[in-house]
């Protein structure tokens, strides 16, 4: 959560009288200063050690605690404030953290108020909290006792252990204290539930009993480090199996009865084995059953057709084998599956090739570890974040996959984010590659048009960001979005002919958008490639984008949109126009890749590449001329027949390292002067000079064929290029 920051200095280095006791009065009266910042569009306010935002419906004088100050170490008895005045208005606090569900289970949506702070020893909670959030007090380890204001109508302590009221006279287990010496405990009568988190933190309770109608939320074990055994004898609703419980034979599931072991509620997570091999009898698996658990890998039976969400969270699985056909719905039974199995290092996913696989949302998020991966099915359906985080794994079998959450028109992703994969290959389906989907993972290449069928036309924001990739070919792409490929050593970056494109379209390539270049980044730009440069909305600022370090290859012989200050423009013969949007600049150097020397055959054309472009890796391939294939002798490309060159369409087809390029030369294109023009030239020539320094006057038009400096009166000198007339 971000929140203002407060500078605290360490009270306890003041130590003498005087003048240094004013300042420690200073500054602990500083802690009654409030101080607002808008965050996420919500105001938030620090007022002594903690953050508050108004909350609740306008007027309604409610405000809720939602941080600690950064940097501030809460220490020994902590008392949550029941007031706290904000810019001269007192408000009532009455809720502990920010999020609107009471027990909400997104773990990546939510970050506890008070978490994290070992050093509390003792929380006393007022009269005026009515709610707190189940993800409060996380990490807070000193914790050895929760006390609760008589007065409070919807808290309770018993013995140190916080209550929160369920309905009328019934109370549920909201924490156990994570330090209390207790090491057996037996819930009083009364209680109905036990808390998701409510063990959290806690490793001296080693026994846990409970009687009656006594029920457990979905992730009551959560985080605990200790229960071994959970006592169910006197439980109207629960049976015991080998340490593990499982529901009632009577308990009902979507309208049938389970049967004796039928359904799996919870495993005690310090119960330790190699293996558990589950009976027979097993259909169910309930949510969070397995989370937080020590045992390394467990047998399914061919009965287990459903599962919970994030069933194995932060748990120590180290293996998962699972026949997936026998699951009924996998979308949501592999919801968040395996979560954070941080020691998860195989999976292997059995059952028929021709059958469809799911591997869901968040379902092997946060496993760090897991390197091998095998998959029989050859129809995969790819979730979000599936894979996200999962630093070991380096090889996926894109081939089997059937369909991509996040390739349409919504745009999300992130399957493979932060993953260990080296390469990938877009499925020839995607028209689309997701928002994130290699986001900060270890891709070096990817093959982004395998079938040649040109089917991608969108890449969303951040797809690439921050991958290892140094070479990429955008086949017929249409559309970049913000930052898909930026945070990348990119050295070659080839924009091929796009038959889709319009010129007129706003939703074309932005290139400034995209990339993060470097120096050692080149742009190849195909045909119609040149309006791709540069973003449509000028006010971005490209010249701060870096676009200006990279070098460009066109294959255009007018090079529109590079950024103002652009380093160095390659182009066949003609391409000296270079602009941003209409304004014309002549910042860069402008470089020819060949040039068309008339020769005294009619209808043959002498090519020959520039000595200035010789340090590239140029081949000419083709050339027709009047739609006729021209015959090559050495640089002479000519065809038989009748004519002049001067009045013929010419086709030239080339490669500049390795990137196949073409260029359209129409029927009366004059080989004549060919210069860079400017906004504003005032200026006069002054003189034209050869490279040998010799004068050649001040016109420009009674030039031989040669390359010259022209000198302006304004101190400014310019390259132009004059290759005589056909």
């Amino acid at each position: 959560m971000n929140v203002i920051s407060t500078t605290l200095s360490a009270r306890s280095s003041f130590r003498h009288r005087g003048i240094f006791a004013i300042l420690v009065a200073l500054l602990i009266s500083s802690f009654n200063l409030t101080h607002a910042v808008e965050i996420d569009g919500k105001s938030t306010f620090s007022v002594g050690k903690f953050v508050f935002q108004i909350g609740g419906d306008a007027g309604s004088g409610e405000a809720w605690l939602v941080g600690v100050v950064p940097g501030v170490e809460l220490q020994g008895e902590i008392t949550i404030p029941g007031s706290a005045t904000i810019n001269g208005t007192k408000y009532t606090v009455t809720r502990i953290g920010s999020a609107i569900s009471t027990d909400n289970m997104w773990w990546y949506d939510y970050e506890a108020a008070i978490h994290d702070q070992p050093g509390i020893t003792r929380l006393v909670i007022p009269s005026t909290i009515k709610e707190i959030i189940t993800f409060e007090f996380m990490g807070c380890t000193g914790i050895a006792e929760f006390h609760v204001n008589a007065a409070n109508t919807e808290f309770k302590d018993e013995n140190g252990v916080l209550f929160r009221r369920a309905d009328y006279d019934d109370w549920e287990l909201f924490r156990m204290p994570p330090a209390t010496k207790k090491t057996k405990y037996t819930i009083p009568k009364g209680t109905v539930n036990v808390c998701n988190n409510a063990f959290a933190d806690n490793k001296t309770i080693k026994t846990l009993i409970l009687a009656g109608n006594m029920l457990f939320a979905q992730f009551c074990m959560n985080r605990n480090l200790g229960i071994t055994e959970i006592d169910v004898t006197a439980a109207d609703f629960y049976e015991n199996l080998e340490g593990v419980i499982y529901y009632a034979p009577t308990w009902n599931i979507n309208g049938e009865t389970i049967g004796k072991y039928g359904g799996i509620v919870v495993c005690p997570p310090a119960l330790k084995k190699e293996t558990l091999t589950l009976p027979a009898s097993v259909k169910y698996i309930r949510s969070g059953a397995f989370c937080s658990t020590n045992i390394f890998e467990v047998v399914f039976p061919e009965s287990l057709s459903e599962f919970g969400w994030f069933v194995f969270y932060n748990s120590k699985l180290t293996t998962l084998r699972l026949n997936a056909d026998n699951i009924v719905d996998q979308d949501a039974s592999f919801d968040g599956l395996c979560l954070d199995c941080n020691s998860l290092t195989s999976v292997e996913l059995s059952g028929s090739s021709k059958a469809e696989l799911t591997i869901s949302d968040n379902m092997f998020r946060g496993c760090g570890n897991l390197s091998s991966l095998v998959i029989s099915s050859d129809k995969v359906n790819l979730k979000t974040h599936a894979f996200y985080g999962c630093r070991s794994l380096t090889s996926f079998p894109f081939a089997k996959l059937a369909s991509v959450t996040g390739y349409n028109m919504d745009g999300k992703g992130y399957q493979f984010a932060y993953s260990g994969l080296v390469s990938a290959r877009i499925p020839s389906f995607c028209r689309y590659v997701p928002e994130g989907m290699f986001m900060g993972s270890a891709l070096s290449s990817v093959n982004l048009n395998p079938s040649g069928k040109n089917n991608l036309r969108v890449i969303y924001p951040y797809a690439f960001k921050d991958c290892q990739l140094e070479e990429v070919n955008l086949a017929h792409v249409q559309e970049l979005n913000d930052e898909c490929f930026a945070g990348n050593p990119l050295k070659k970056v080839v924009f091929p002919d796009n038959p889709y494109f319009d010129e007129f379209e706003l939703n074309s390539v932005l290139v400034d958008r995209a990339f993060t270049p470097t120096e050692e980044t080149w742009f190849y730009l195909g045909d119609n490639a040149v309006h791709w440069v540069c973003s449509y909305d000028w006010a971005t600022g490209m010249d701060d984008l870096g676009l200006y370090r990279a070098t460009y290859v066109s294959s255009h012989r007018k090079c529109f949109n590079v950024p103002s200050n652009f380093k160095t423009v390659y182009g066949p013969a003609g391409c000296h126009n270079v602009n941003i949007g209409w304004a014309q600049t002549g910042v860069g150097e402008v470089k020819e890749m060949f040039t068309m020397v008339p020769v005294e055959d009619r209808l043959a054309v002498l090519v020959e590449q520039s000595a200035e472009s010789s340090n590239l890796s140029f081949e000419m391939n083709s050339m027709e001329i009047n739609e006729l294939p021209a015959v090559r002798s050495g640089n002479v490309w000519s065809i038989d027949g009748e004519g002049n060159v001067n009045n013929c369409d010419r086709q030239v087809a080339f490669t500049v390292d390795g990137v196949a390029m073409e260029t359209f030369y129409p029927m009366g294109y004059l080989t004549g002067l060919q210069s860079v023009e400017r906004d504003v030239r005032n200026a006069e020539i002054r003189g034209i000079y050869g490279l040998d320094g010799r004068s050649f006057g001040t016109n420009p038009q009674e030039l031989p064929g040669g390359i010259y400096i022209v000198a302006y009166s304004d101190g400014t000198t310019e390259k132009i290029f004059r290759r005589g007339s056909y």
